[in-house]
């Protein structure tokens, strides 16, 4: 199973989330023009850093969830885009200067221009949550287990375990800080690969922690005690 959020001839993924709401993906026949950047009303602009950090709470999910991630060019630096052929622009280089972006997919002139230039640090948090996904066998081909749904709190967390080895995540998708208690089968430490290697304890059978606005964790276990 292959895991992707756009393609050659899709809407690029962050302009999805600029325009989230507004059209169903599922209902992908009815909506395809409504997708395309000659529609009025389908917002062609920059993304924010807010909806830069709803991908990458996406990509938490994509890289740790079962089937094989796909990314499409220029997601991982930033590049946004309404549907074909709009997310066929030119690659973005770090070695490159560009023009800003001056005119809309119809043409017409922009209110204000975009500047086109690679995002690093969201092209760095792609490195990182890769370098996880291919550190970890479980990843690729661990049993998948729901743990906790709590809609009122928007925390989700899953499991992927395979033989001795499990993987715990956590996402916040939430606009405040969230502590968490999951109840686990041992007495172990677990450390999270996504937040600067922090160790986390689980006494009692029990994981307890805090979750950021807007994040995650990706705790592997480490040993037993």
């Amino acid at each position: 199973m292959m895991n992707l959020f756009g393609s050659h001839d899709t809407q690029r993924i962050l302009s999805h989330i600029v325009n989230k709401d507004k059209y169903k993906i599922r209902k992908w026949g009815q909506n395809f023009d409504k997708f395309k950047g000659s529609n009025p009303n389908y917002d062609t602009r920059k993304p924010t850093q807010k909806e830069i950090n709803k991908l990458k709470l996406m990509l938490i999910f994509q890289m740790t969830y079962v089937g094989a991630p796909y990314v499409y060019y220029g997601d991982e630096v930033g590049m946004w885009g309404a549907n074909d052929p709009c997310p066929r622009k030119p690659m973005l280089w770090s070695d490159l200067n560009y023009e800003n972006e001056k005119v809309n997919p119809d043409q017409s002139l922009k209110t204000k221009e975009d500047k086109n230039e690679v995002d690093s640090n969201l092209f760095e948090f792609y490195k990182k949550i890769i370098k996880i996904r291919n550190d970890n066998k479980v990843l690729r081909n661990g049993n998948f287990k729901t743990l906790l749904v709590d809609d009122e709190k928007s925390i989700y967390a899953f499991a992927r375990e395979h033989e001795s080895k499990q993987i715990i995540v956590i996402i916040n998708k939430g606009k405040e800080s969230v502590s968490i208690s999951l109840d686990v089968d041992h007495n172990e430490y677990y450390t999270d690969r996504l937040n600067q290697n922090e160790m986390i304890s689980s006494e009692g059978k029990k994981i307890e922690c805090q979750i950021e606005p807007m994040n995650g964790r990706i705790l592997i276990k480490d040993y037993y005690k």
